[in-house]
């Protein structure tokens, strides 16, 4: 521990001051952030406190949407909330992730004409590695890791390591 830390570890208001000052200082240097921040956190159906949103994201349907605490939105990233999409806390998305509650109806003619809708939950912890794409009606267990470009298409256990096209169980993560 540096003398540094162990000022501001004595001094927790000091501690919050200047992690205040960060973030503005981060606020200042990009203005597009901020308005994303102000957006998304004061349009969403519920957001948790200290959560990252980038300024290239979008989030269609924000009402739809509940957040918990703690969560980060890299650039890209497409919450399609035509029904609930519920994320729990501490959870983590790389660029371009995807995640879909609509689809379209393949049996009905013109295809267009009758969409499909079916929530998406998404547990606490999970990390959603670069270009992952969750599709209706999935369930994500707690601590579970999307890896790249990976397509989900049935629900994901705790603590599942699942990777491919279609995403598929490869390991579990250890408890620390």
């Amino acid at each position: 521990m540096t003398a540094s830390q162990g000022r501001l570890a004595s001094y927790p208001r000091l501690r919050g001051l200047a992690r205040a000052s960060l973030r503005a200082w981060g606020f200042i240097r990009r203005p597009r952030k901020l308005i994303a921040q102000l957006r998304y956190t004061l349009t969403l159906g519920h957001c948790g406190r200290d959560c990252d949103f980038e300024s290239d994201m979008i989030i269609r349907n924000p009402r739809n949407v509940s957040i918990g605490d703690r969560c980060s939105f890299s650039a890209f990233v497409v919450l399609d909330a035509h029904d609930r999409i519920t994320v729990g806390n501490d959870c983590m998305f790389a660029l371009r992730v995807t995640v879909s509650t609509a689809t379209h109806d393949y049996a009905s003619t013109p295809m267009n004409s009758r969409t499909l809708t079916k929530p998406v939950v998404i547990g606490n912890d999970v990390w959603f590695g670069v270009g992952a794409t969750v599709l209706p009606g999935i369930t994500i267990g707690d601590g579970a890791v999307i890896g790249a470009h990976a397509l989900v298409t049935k629900d994901v256990p705790p603590r599942a390591i699942v990777v491919g096209v279609p995403a598929r169980v490869v390991k579990y993560r250890e408890v620390s």
